[in-house]
């Protein structure tokens, strides 16, 4: 299959549906903004810009002018911006430095400026202009005197500079803003002098400062293992010279047993256990006492020493410590802990059915003296309650704290005057529960250090992503996790349970468990599948706790059926009619007919059935196994048919017989479809794969079956790799619906009314956008395994309104189908994709070809073997010669059917089809402690992964270690090592990436030690992979188009399969169509058909869009295919109706704009089902599961091996 025929027919109409179908008004209404509205601060915010790295997740360890370490401090002052790069949480690398950024306001503008675009990622800012404690950029040596050691924190009042020099115990101050490197500080305070660094719990002494603050003219220092604060009431001229403050503790010389179990120390609204950060505004100072897990608010800066502090966050009072015991996590530690006094309970294990990860999950520690009782479950964090904070700062209205053990940002819209205040809004995490692991924009990993700009931007300090992160606040437009795969939108894991027949006797136990949620009913004599289903069906829906919204549906149904088996003799003048319902067939025999016996009987009504001159409910057709039976079907499945009568009649003489199946009564039967509950997750994605359905029943009578043990095809259509036609939705983007067409460049707009899309900064093109959705391109140049997206609206009076910024991973791939509007499951945009019936032939070695030997690597084939095909009952055959290969007995066959003339058929030769190359080795026995096993792979230059025996190895042991170490990393480059699974062996498998022929270019080779107890062998021969293939086939296709080349037979067979085998698809050729119309239930689709359906998020293709000139947004030309790389970690696959597709083509739709069409061919198998699941698959990443109505030309009971 090509792609070139397509496009030039569907441009305009599947374009036109990729925009959602709607067209712009002639003359848009003035657009104004009638109510601009306040920028906020929402949950699970993204960053809008990051500093340090050139993109959101390159964790660059290299620290140089443009990139950073493990910085874990930032400030701003005086338009500047200062990164500590260093810290004390183990963040590498740490790069014994500060950062000074000039100009902050030129390279972080306001949100609603634009970004200049270029580069691939705009909103990778920063330069940095000036490096102190190194003499230049690329320096990151530890030192004391004018260098730092693990500098953990800055700060600055635009005058002053202050850093943390953390590890040499010691607070450095530059009394004006250096602008050349390495300057030395002018005031050391902690230390006598440059070079002295001794800890030292004393006025004048620090141990290991991690916060440092400028403001109200003071200076503060978080003395961490101090455990105290230390506040200068004017800025220190001199070094050595001493705080005046001291809060904390009860004096300057006195800091607590570091080891708390070994003494008393506890918190109070005086006492302090490792604070990290302090800041102040309006008169209020703020501190993070670390230790203590909370954050302490003093509604006055302190003048003297030993204050108390008027308000605690993160603990329900001065007195409670501990989010939880730091060396204690069981479900028995204290009820003190703040969560069990503040958090409210998610409910009983027993009846909640929460979807919340029990990661996320405290058991109640209450002593329960009745064992019936439900658990109940408490989250391990919420709102109210902090772990580690490291920082906190204020607007001077909002508070902001790094709870750095939540990974998160807690924003509190007012400064709490009541302790145990719950925050308002969560950054970094997608609610207040959640804890997850991410390096995309809209996670931080233990956040330490934030500070504020003139423009309320957050800056965050990352120091395990090594980057600083720029969050801003902004319009609440875009939903949160609201922008998705364009094509599937969300993908939800589903399953069903049916049931089917009739109980026989009293008392049938039904029993259904969805993920421990038990349902069961008992039923009566005679109640039926489906009277089950509506039970079941009711329970479920009335479950307040189920894990799974459930819908009724049909089965894959069976066929009415009825048989007639003709017997006796045949006279010829004989009438003889077959009436089947009010319909009746008569003819009368001949002396043909008596000279053929009763047999002619089914050829004669066959014929009458298939010229009836009105469309009829049924087919007619003889049987396979008995020559004398009539086979009458439905041509749809269920029960529509079922009691319609039919019989034969004749003369009283007649010396016919007949019998009738069924014969009491004598009427169609056997038509049903299975009463089944469509089972959907309530939670989108891949959680959804873990719910379990376990059916049983006890007696006779009804039968049961699932899709499998558990929901499938969840998977998250929130990723967006490369290139991924992605959809916004969210609110406020228009007052109207407009939709794009293409420039004369063939380039979507970038603006579109009035409305742009930033990724990563980049300006994207745009489809179309409504008042709540916005459909765009997602760039093809998107660096990096994380994007943040914002929408920038332009009113027609030149206002601006700018979203708050959302984030996405970026994957490999992540394909969606394309489907018309509906209710789930929704039908594929599909088309028929073939206009002339065809059938293949697919030529192999025979079974006596052995594995590994040249004969398989040349595929070469021994003489003597004749391979037939037969079409319509004509004959070709072929001889097999020696050395011929299986390309050339092919070619041969090809020849002899085109040169045949053959009147219903032409053959192309062609492939289908792919085998990786793959070596297997065995390791076998007695290994002894210092063998090395070596698996040396490829050339130019060979990687060897060599493994040394150590005491007590089992071969196992070895082998896993082999594995882990062939795919360590990013593995291998050309090849993957799997675990083979065979008793008594212990296998493993090395496979090619890449699919076909180029495997076994490969060089492979083991090889153990000289004297080793370990024996290593492996299948191969000549030193390369082997196998890799895609075996040649004979194409046969119909001279007819369309549906009258569905009726030509085909057969093919080998004299000899030791030597070759040749396998037929189809008895017939199949599925002539008009080509490229839509699939419709009308005009559905046939089993073993060519598809064509549509996708997005297929990822990069071969050859790259920008190496190929192909531009974000573009129309992808006719001229140059641009496909999705046949390799392993791209290879795309498909299944429809529970069966494997055949994958043809995939790649970029010419004509489209970074749309995907994947051109399959349906299994033979397949049964009728109007809702036929399609999906698309590469890799663990699938696709939304779609439908597409499937039909058989002849209609066939499903197999129920497979659903």
């Amino acid at each position: 299959m090509t792609t070139k025929s397509f496009s030039a027919r569907n441009l305009s109409s599947l374009f036109a549906l990729l925009a959602l179908g709607l067209s712009a008004p002639p003359s848009p209404a003035q657009q104004e903004d009638p109510a601009p509205q306040a920028k906020v601060w929402v949950n699970h915010q993204a960053a809008r810009l990051v500093i340090g790295q050139s993109s959101f997740t390159r964790q660059d360890p290299t620290p140089t002018r443009s990139s950073i370490g493990g910085a874990g401090g930032v400030a701003i002052g005086g338009n500047r911006l200062f990164v500590a790069d260093g810290n004390r949480i183990g963040a590498g690398p740490i790069g014994n430095r500060v950062l000074v950024y000039n100009n902050l306001s030129d390279f972080v503008p306001v949100p609603e400026a634009t970004l200049p675009q270029d580069g691939d990622c705009p909103a990778c800012v920063g330069l940095a202009d000036v490096v102190l404690g190194q003499s230049n950029f690329e320096t990151i040596d530890a030192a004391a005197g004018g260098g730092m050691k693990a500098p953990s924190a800055v700060a600055s009042d635009g005058q002053v500079l202050a850093v943390a020099d953390t590890n040499n115990n010691r607070v450095l101050l530059w009394l004006s803003i250096p602008s050349s490197n390495g300057v030395a500080p002018n005031v050391i305070l902690g230390q006598p002098d440059n070079k002295t660094v001794t800890p030292k719990t004393s006025r004048d002494g620090m141990r290991g400062p991690q916060g440092v603050w400028i403001g109200e003219g003071k200076l503060f220092v978080a003395d961490t293992q101090n455990s105290r604060i230390l506040i200068w009431n004017q800025i220190p001229q001199q070094n050595g010279a001493q705080p005046d403050v001291v809060i904390g503790q009860p004096d300057f010389d006195t800091r607590p047993e570091p080891d708390l179990t070994q003494s008393d120390y506890g918190p109070t609204a005086k006492r302090l256990y490792d604070p990290i950060g302090v800041s102040t505004a309006n008169g209020k100072m703020f501190v993070a006492d670390l230790g203590f897990d909370r954050v302490l608010i003093y509604n006055t800066i302190p003048t003297s020493n030993d204050p108390a502090a008027d308000v605690v966050l993160g603990q329900p009072d001065f007195e409670t410590t501990g989010f939880f015991d730091h060396d204690d996590d069981t479900t028995t530690a204290a009820i003190r802990r703040a969560v069990y006094q503040m958090c409210e309970p998610l409910g009983p294990f027993a009846d909640d059915g929460s979807t919340t990860p029990d990661d996320y999950i405290y058991p109640d520690p209450i002593d329960r003296t009745d064992p019936e009782d439900p658990v109940t479950r408490y989250p391990k964090r919420c709102e109210y309650t902090l772990n580690f904070p490291r920082a906190v700062i204020s607007d001077g209205q909002r508070l902001f704290i790094a709870d750095s053990g939540n990974d998160r940002i807690l924003v509190y819209n007012e400064i709490p005057t009541e302790s145990g205040t719950a925050a308002d809004i969560v950054i970094g995490q997608p609610n207040f529960i959640a804890m997850t692991d991410s390096v995309g924009p809209g996670n931080v990993r233990s956040p330490t250090a934030m500070a504020l700009d003139d423009n309320n931007n957050l800056y965050v300090a990352d120091p395990y992503v090594r980057r600083v992160l720029v969050f801003s606040p902004g319009v609440k437009m875009v939903d949160d996790e609201g922008i998705r795969n364009g094509a599937s939108f969300a993908i939800y894991a589903n399953g069903y349970v049916q049931w089917e027949g009739a109980t026989t006797d009293d008392g049938q136990l039904v029993q259904l468990d969805i993920s421990g949620r038990h349902y069961e009913m008992t039923t009566a004599k005679g109640e039926t599948g489906e009277s089950v289903r509506n039970k079941m069906l009711q329970a479920i829906q009335d479950d307040e706790y189920s894990l799974v919204t459930a819908t009724p549906e049909n089965g894959l149904g069976t066929f009415s059926k009825a048989g007639i088996r003709f017997g006796g003799t045949v006279r010829s003048g004989e009438s003889v009619t077959l009436q089947v319902g009010d319909i009746k067939y008569e003819f009368v025999t001949n002396d043909f007919d008596a000279e053929q016996g009763p047999y002619i009987l089914v050829d004669r009504f066959k014929y009458l059935i298939d010229h009836a001159e009105t469309e009829l409910p049924y087919i007619a057709t003889r049987s396979e196994s008995e020559l004398e039976v009539l086979v009458l079907t439905a041509k749809k499945a269920g029960p529509e048919l079922n009691g319609t009568p039919f019989a034969i009649y004749a003369a009283a003489d007649t010396q016919l017989t007949v019998e009738y199946a069924p014969s009491d009564p004598v009427v169609f039967s056997g038509g049903a479809f299975p009463a089944r509950i469509r089972l959907t997750a309530k939670f989108e994605g891949r959680p959804g794969n873990a719910v379990t359905i376990d059916n049983q029943l006890g007696g006779a009578g009804i039968t049961t079956s699932t899709s499998g043990a558990r929901l499938e095809f969840g998977s998250d259509a929130r990723q967006l790799p490369a290139g991924t036609f992605a959809a916004i939705f969210g609110e406020g983007f228009s007052d109207q619906v407009y939709t794009a067409g293409v420039d004369e460049n063939g380039l979507l707009p970038t603006r579109l009314g009035g409305v742009e899309v930033y990724t990563n900064g980049v300006r994207s093109p745009i489809y179309a956008v409504t008042p709540n959705q916005i459909n765009y391109q997602v760039p093809w140049e998107v660096a990096g395994q994380g994007v943040s997206t914002w929408v920038r609206r332009v009113f027609d009076d030149g206002s601006v309104r700018v979203s708050i910024a959302r984030a996405n991973d970026v994957t490999r791939a992540a394909p969606g189908v394309f489907t018309y509007p509906g209710n789930e499951p929704r039908q594929a945009v599909a088309l028929h994709g073939q206009g002339t019936a065809e059938g293949s032939v697919a030529l192999s070695l025979g079974t006596g070809v052995t594995s590994g030997s040249t004969q398989e690597q040349t595929e070469t084939v021994d003489a003597g073997a004749t391979v037939t095909i037969t079409i319509n009952g004509r004959t070709y055959a072929y001889t097999t010669q020696t050395d011929d290969t299986l390309e050339a007995v092919r070619d041969r066959l090809i020849e002899l059917i085109n040169n045949g003339n053959d009147p219903d058929a032409v053959a192309e030769a062609g492939r289908q089809g792919f085998f990786s190359a793959r070596a297997t080795v065995d390791l076998a026995g007695t290994p002894a402690a210092g063998d090395v096993v070596t698996i040396t792979i490829g050339s130019d230059p060979a990687r060897e992964y060599s493994y040394t025996v150590q005491e007590d190895d089992t071969l196992t042991v070895i082998r896993n270690v082999l594995v882990q170490r062939i795919n360590g990393g990013l593995g291998d480059r050309e090849v993957t090592a799997r675990v083979l699974d065979v008793i008594g062996a212990v296998e493993f498998q090395v496979v090619a990436r890449s699919l076909g022929e180029d495997g076994n270019l490969i060089a492979f080779a083991v090889d153990a030690s000289s004297g080793a107890g370990v024996d290593v062998t492996t299948n191969v021969e000549d030193g390369f992979l082997i196998g890799g293939q895609t075996p040649p086939v004979v194409i046969i296709r119909a001279r007819a188009s369309g549906r009258d080349g569905n009726s030509v037979t085909y057969t093919a067979e080998s004299s000899d399969l030791t030597i070759i085998s040749a396998t037929a698809r189809t008895a017939t050729l199949c599925c002539g169509n008009d080509p490229f119309t839509p699939i419709t239930t009308d005009n559905p689709a046939v089993p073993g058909e060519h598809v064509i359906v549509y996708a997005s998020g297929l990822g990069l293709t071969s050859p790259l869009p920008k190496d190929a000139g192909l531009q974000t947004g573009q129309v992808t030309p006719e001229s140059q295919l641009f496909t999705v790389p046949a390799v392993a970690d791209d290879f795309v696959s498909s299944r429809i109706g529970g069966r494997t597709a055949t994958v043809e083509f995939v790649g970029l739709a010419p004509g489209m704009v970074g749309v995907y069409q994947v051109n399959l061919i349906l299994n033979e198998q397949l049964p009728d089902d109007p809702l036929t699941p399609v999906t698309v698959e590469q890799g663990f990443y699938i696709s939304n599961a779609a439908t597409i109505p499937v039909k058989n030309l002849t209609p066939r009971d499903p197999d129920t091996t497979v659903q």
